[in-house]
């Protein structure tokens, strides 16, 4: 086998390939989610409905357990050989799911994707960050980004026709991007010795965190279902919360933690995690409600319901290559304000859908929504990995990936909460169908509601010092 490049031949001959590596595993995490969604259907009618809403759940929660781990794995074994060993359990667990002869072997192979999918995700950032000159990781995000937002697009059309023959042949994809993407890292990725010494892993902090976080995310996730008053939502929400402050205490006075949260002291670096989960919220809910308001309310189809989506990821890989050059050029302060602003001002578009109105307005609404994602969410990132130590940047990607999965759910849950509380009915289609005009108060609402936290971030973003300095 040819021996693996060291970094200074790697930049010299074959950067661009060991990218394409590091995009090629992102492509195949993010196609999972979506076209194993497709899949379900099909999957309920071979193995069974019993657990069927868990093949997609064991794959978030096995996310949120491996990620907080995942910066000390990149820095015990070193972030080439981590994401390597973790594209190989992916293909491994993506063969079992094919082959899975019943639902609890599915679900328990789903677990252990979910859990490799999350080291990779963490592991991606970091060395993406390694690889390029800081000049140049502006444009190296940028194309990663455009990957992020296309797979998840991909991951319906290749899911429902493979679906349409065979569910299993789903994960055989899957096997097979990670197996290429594992191919390209063994050949063109640069050695990368992890830390030496690294102390022991702090197995009681991951623990409170394995623990934790999973219970965060299903508290956030199925509030809407358990009613956000109700004991089980309440005393799960308590439990998560004390774990999680348990865990943050122990991870500030321990001198090996899982998780270096004593980075957050950087403003920087905080500013830009706290932006990120500020502009999550109204960017990603409306990813929910749009096709829901055009569904219940205007009475489109569900498929030109989602389409309507594509605009913003066209936005959003329009807003890249701009974006790229303002924060090599002017820094993320610049990016971070036209962001906020073309969110408002799809935000505020959103409000005036309704019935009557034609498609091709909602399209176009829609690519300012992408151009404020593209124009705020991967700059802030290339800031905030800029921020802290080398030695850091692991440990920030692992927060990062946990930051953003909570904020997601947060967001969409409270913003599906609002729905449902203000229509009256957890069945939101028989809820416009009984009351048109409630549920279209009700959407209305709720977008006027999002205003708020873009319009927020536009403020922050204003009277933010740290943020002010070019890179």
């Amino acid at each position: 086998m040819t021996a693996a490049p060291t970094v200074g031949r790697l930049v010299q001959r074959g950067t661009w390939l060991a990218f394409a590596s590091v995009t090629a595993a992102t492509f195949s995490v993010n196609l999972d989610r979506t076209m194993t969604s497709v899949a379900l259907p099909q999957i309920g009618v071979d193995l069974g409905a019993t657990g069927l809403d868990a093949v997609v759940t064991a794959n978030l929660i096995a996310v949120a357990v491996a990620s907080p781990g995942s910066g000390w794995l990149a820095d015990r074994f070193g972030s080439r050989r981590t994401l390597c060993g973790a594209l190989a359990v992916l293909v491994g667990s993506s063969l079992v799911s094919a082959g899975a002869a019943s639902m609890p072997m599915l679900i328990a192979s789903r677990a252990v994707q979910g859990a490799s999918g999350g080291v990779v995700l963490s592991i991606t950032l970091a060395v993406i960050h390694g690889l390029f000159a800081p000049e140049h990781r502006p444009r190296a995000f940028a194309i990663q980004a455009a990957v992020v937002m296309v797979s998840p697009a991909l991951g319906p059309i290749f899911g429902g026709y493979l679906a349409s023959f065979d569910w299993r042949g789903t994960f055989l994809v899957l096997a097979v991007v990670a197996a290429v993407a594992l191919g390209l890292a063994l050949r063109f990725l640069p050695v990368s010795p992890g830390r030496d010494p690294v102390p022991s892993i702090d197995w009681p902090g991951w623990i409170l965190a394995g623990v934790g976080f999973p219970m965060l995310l299903l508290v956030t996730t199925s509030a809407n279902e358990w009613g956000w008053t109700a004991t089980p939502t309440i005393g799960a929400g308590l439990a998560a919360t004390s774990l999680l402050a348990v865990f943050a205490r122990r991870e500030l006075t321990i001198d090996a933690p899982l998780l270096r949260l004593h980075a957050l002291s950087n403003r920087v670096l905080a500013t830009t995690f706290a932006l990120e989960w500020i502009i999550t919220v109204p960017y990603q809910s409306q990813f929910v409600l749009l096709p829901l308001e055009l569904t219940t309310v205007a009475g489109q189809p569900p498929l030109r319901a989602g389409i309507m989506i594509t605009p913003s990821a066209i936005g959003t890989m329009l807003a890249l290559r701009p974006a790229s050059v303002l924060l090599a050029r002017r820094g993320v302060r610049i990016n971070v304000l036209i962001g906020t602003a073309c969110l408002v001002a799809a935000t505020f578009g959103l409000t005036l859908v309704d019935a009557s109105i034609p498609l091709w307005v909602v399209a176009l609404v829609m690519v300012p929504h992408g151009l404020g994602g593209g124009f705020c969410l991967m700059p802030l990132l290339v800031a905030g990995l800029d921020a802290v130590e080398e030695d850091l940047v692991s440990q920030v990607s692992a927060m990062r990936i946990v930051n953003k999965l909570i904020a997601q759910a947060v967001g969409v849950s409270v913003s599906v909460g609002l729905l449902v509380a203000l229509m009256g009915d957890s069945d939101v289609l028989l809820a416009a169908r009984s009351d048109p005009a409630r549920a279209l108060a009700a959407y209305v609402t709720v977008d006027r509601l999002l205003l708020i936290p873009a319009v927020l971030g536009f403020v922050v973003a204003a009277s933010s010092r740290s943020l002010r300095a070019r890179r």
